[in-house]
């Protein structure tokens, strides 16, 4: 159960959040990059092919038998070293199907020859994006061997094949970097401390380009996040930035103003 202070902390975050926050039709965004990405990747429009696709995978993990976990490696959600009920991780802890649509979008209007993943889970996040970009070389990063034995299940499920990098992500990460493959969308969701997460993006920094987004998962999940995430936003290496309250995203554009945006999604 969450600690009274973190829901009272999440819910005046949420709060301030509101009243600052655009409409995610676009209205008030007068940058034009900005403006079409919010109208590709956040408005509402019908994806059947992404509902089908999620309500199947969803399916297939609720038959799932729990199975026997060890603590993560940092402060995620699984970090109790219980055991892992597929059926409730991808209910409490998995991307939903409504923000799993968000990274269906960007990696279909956005073609990514390489993509990062930091932060497997049970692979639901990683099969939405292959599916949108079915070209692409995934890599995914998981600290815990139990839910990276699951993902690979659901992998197989998906139809999707995936380069998957097990072990600590002090470890990994520069293990996927080392072929100097410059990374076009990235998503980073696991480990949720401050100095790590701001360490990860920037040793991704020099392995990007101008046309990368980077999208970084629970950005108030505590405080400590929500400092990194206010540090993150406001280096040098990018220009435009998008709060949605759960997710951030990051733009390195040049050509862009420096310019960050609240947007309900």
């Amino acid at each position: 159960m969450l600690d009274i202070h973190i829901i009272f902390f999440r819910l005046k975050l949420y709060l301030q959040f509101r009243r600052k926050s655009k409409s995610r039709e676009g209205h008030g965004i007068h940058s034009p990059f900005v403006f079409e990405f919010v109208r590709h990747c956040l408005a509402k429009t019908k994806t059947n092919q992404y509902n089908d696709f999620y309500n199947n995978l969803s399916h297939f993990v609720k038959t799932l038998p729990v199975t026997s976990s060890i603590a993560e490696h940092g402060a995620g959600h699984n970090n109790s070293g219980k055991s892992i009920s597929p059926a409730l991780f991808i209910k409490e802890s998995s991307v939903t199907q409504h923000w799993g649509k968000l990274l269906y979008r960007i990696a279909k209007h956005y073609p990514s020859q390489n993509i990062l993943e930091m932060g497997t889970g049970i692979g639901i996040s990683s099969s939405i994006m292959k599916n949108a970009a079915t070209q692409a070389n995934l890599t995914s990063l998981e600290g815990n061997p139990a839910m990276a034995q699951l993902a690979k299940q659901v992998w197989q499920c998906a139809s999707v094949q995936v380069n998957l990098l097990e072990g600590e992500f002090d470890t990994t990460l520069p293990k996927a970097l080392r072929n100097n493959t410059k990374w076009d969308l990235v998503y980073i969701d696991g480990n949720h401390r401050k100095e790590a997460t701001i360490r990860y993006i920037q040793q991704i920094l020099p392995h990007t380009h101008n046309n990368t987004i980077i999208i970084l998962d629970d950005i108030n999940w505590s405080r400590p996040m929500q400092e990194a995430w206010l540090e993150i936003k406001e280096m040098n290496d990018f220009t435009a930035t998008i709060d949605l309250y759960r997710m951030g995203i990051l733009f390195r554009r040049k050509e862009l103003y420096k310019e960050h945006f609240y947007i309900r999604y």
